[in-house]
């Protein structure tokens, strides 16, 4: 893939940031990434935090938008716009979730091209 390194290294790092953020002392997140025969990166970030109202799953991603589900009152509601911005510049995706297995926490699933 050819893209801004620090660029795409900090979305990545605001994703992982936030899924720390919001999960539980003394717990961990579970990243994933792995390539697909399509040629496409998918990368999985789950925290195991109270998650995210299915109404907002689109909206977290909307510059200065905090959700209902704040654990903490820092930040400013840029870190996901920026990590969504910076990935579609690549023909990327990142879409936020509920964990499929029914248990507490939010998903978030970056799809990058293995080459742009």
């Amino acid at each position: 893939m050819q893209a801004n390194p620090e660029l795409l290294h900090r979305a990545i790092e605001n994703v992982v940031r936030n899924g720390l953020r919001f999960s539980p002392a003394g717990t961990c997140l579970q990243i994933e990434a792995k390539q697909e025969a399509d040629g496409m990166i998918r990368l999985h970030i789950a925290d195991q935090g109270v998650g995210v109202p299915e109404a907002e799953l689109e909206a977290i991603f909307t510059p200065f938008y905090r959700g209902r589900n704040l654990a903490t009152g820092d930040g400013y509601g840029l870190g996901l716009a920026i990590a969504r911005q910076v990935i579609s510049t690549v023909n990327g995706k990142i879409a936020a979730k509920m964990k499929s297995d029914g248990s507490a926490g939010l998903l978030i699933e970056i799809v990058l091209p293995a080459a742009v």
